[in-house]
């Protein structure tokens, strides 16, 4: 109890600071999610493939990428809220700007920018947030994960709202060469947009799509975040992002790129590490906490993008109606879990819920291989499955900075982690998948949370000696000390 009222306590020194971090993963939310469900209008409204229309999902992927190593180098050389006024501002600027691009290389260029600007946001605001409530952070952390979960999950929302029911290039030649969109769109995987050949897509023509609308009202939305980051800066209520606490002030240290923070210059240009004793179970901790994240948000980006496709192409042989639903339901869990867990973070340890949350994704695809023949079994699994790996993010971030006394040092790192799993594990599992067949996606998943289950037992067995050896190390300071005196 006494850690949930100091994490109270924080919250109201720095309560505006912490909405602004919210607010900003929310549009970071809204951004990862629209491109697939708006992917046929887009290439209709730019004339272009869906063998084209990939390499838009890999330069938003990619762009992320490059956007968590650029904030883990300039957090401390600009301030962390101007870092993230630009971003949030450039994406609302952005979405507005989808749809003027008429041409394949102006939209891969626009959605390369975006994935730029998210992949600023993440970083400075775990790392911020992280700062600000040092190791009262975990309810805050699974607070502002659940925002990501919301905005994620009401982006595809407002598209659906706007989505072409039929072709959306009208020529005078074939004024509907492919009837039913909707189905056509289960088939919409990032590694597979080569391998419709079985419809036949006009290039010219005529665009009907109004998704431009859907575009133009998530700009709109996601405009109050910068709006409002910029009246608190200008009326000075944002406090500086240092822990209350002053038993946690020596001990601080901030970003990936940085050398301990100092409160009389909290953002000088020091680099990363360089105040950092390397010793084995560090080194390992960053390795597998970077490796359990590749996991976990791989297996998250690989499970929503082809759990559908393999409800209507495995053995199930599920309508495409049937099978959408099972995206929405995964996403729905997903952003549930984050919730729940917020209360939950303030009574439960870290590692448990990081034990309960892969023990749980694991019986989660036992369910679905044991009861291959039901839908229903895919839909247990499924639902129980987006709510096991909801919690992950955030609660690995916490646990592996608290292992490390906050230092600071490896937020950017498991980020990266993260976006490198959400870029390869779906073209693993679809080569998987077009080559040995669509009832090998769940022995992928399985495959993935073993993994993750067992690096993570790897990382608490790390844990245990690292805290043995700094325990052992103040005890031989403490000596050295007494013979002094």
């Amino acid at each position: 109890m006494g850690a949930w009222y100091e994490t109270w306590c924080l919250f109201k020194q720095h309560w505006q600071s912490t909405l602004i971090y919210w607010a900003a993963y929310f549009t970071a939310g809204l951004t990862v999610s629209f491109l697939g469900p708006t992917m046929l209008d887009l290439r209709c409204q730019t004339h272009s493939s869906l063998e084209q229309m990939a390499w838009a999902f890999f330069g938003q992927a990619g762009c992320m990428l490059l956007g968590n190593l650029l904030a883990g180098v300039f957090i401390k050389r600009i301030s962390p809220r101007v870092i993230l006024l630009v971003a949030t501002f450039a994406i609302s600027l952005l979405f507005a700007c989808v749809p003027l691009c008429n041409q394949f290389v102006e939209l891969v260029i626009t959605l390369a920018l975006l994935g730029l600007a998210m992949g600023c946001i993440e970083p400075v605001s775990n790392q911020e947030l992280l700062s600000i409530y040092n190791k009262y952070s975990l309810p805050i952390m699974q607070a502002l994960h659940f925002w990501m979960g919301f905005g994620a999950f009401v982006s595809p929302l407002i598209a659906e709202s706007f989505l072409t029911k039929k072709n959306c290039l009208v020529t005078p030649k074939a004024a509907n060469n492919y009837s039913d969109p909707v189905s056509m769109r289960i088939f919409i995987i990032p590694h597979q947009l080569g391998a419709n050949e079985q419809y036949t897509l006009p290039f010219e023509g005529d665009s009907t799509s109004r998704i431009s609308c859907a575009f133009l009202i998530m700009a709109a939305i996601n405009l109050l975040v910068p709006l409002t980051i910029i009246v608190l800066l200008v009326r000075g209520k944002c406090s500086k992002s240092e822990p209350l606490l002053e038993s946690d002030k020596t001990h601080l240290e901030m970003d990936f790129f940085s050398e301990p923070m100092s409160l009389e210059n909290p953002h000088q240009p020091d680099f990363c590490f360089s105040n950092m004793r390397f010793t084995v179970t560090i080194v390992l901790t960053h390795i597998l906490g970077t490796l359990i994240l590749m996991t976990a948000e791989g297996t998250m980006a690989e499970y929503a993008s082809m759990v559908d496709s393999f409800g209507v192409m495995g053995t199930l042989q599920m309508t495409p109606s049937s099978a959408a639903f099972l995206t929405s339901l995964f996403w729905g869990m997903f952003a549930l879990g984050r919730l729940l867990s917020i209360a939950v973070s303030a009574v439960i340890q870290g590692h448990v819920i990081l034990i309960f949350c892969w023990v749980g994704s694991v019986i989660s695809v036992v369910i679905v291989l044991i009861g291959s023949s039901s839908i229903g079994a895919l839909y247990v699994a499924t639902a129980f499955l987006g709510l096991s790996l909801s919690s992950i993010f955030p609660t690995l971030i916490t646990f592996v900075e608290d292992t490390l006394q906050f230092q600071g040092s490896s937020v950017t790192l498991l980020i990266m982690g993260a976006t490198i799993g959400e870029m390869s594990f779906p073209i693993i599992v679809g080569s998987v998948m077009e080559k040995h067949g669509y009832d090998k996606f769940h022995y992928c998943t399985l495959l993935f949370t073993l993994t993750g289950l067992v690096c993570f037992l790897l990382l608490l067995l790390c844990r245990h000696f690292h805290l043995r050896t700094q325990t052992d190390n103040d005890k031989d300071l403490l000596g050295g000390e007494k013979e002094l005196e």
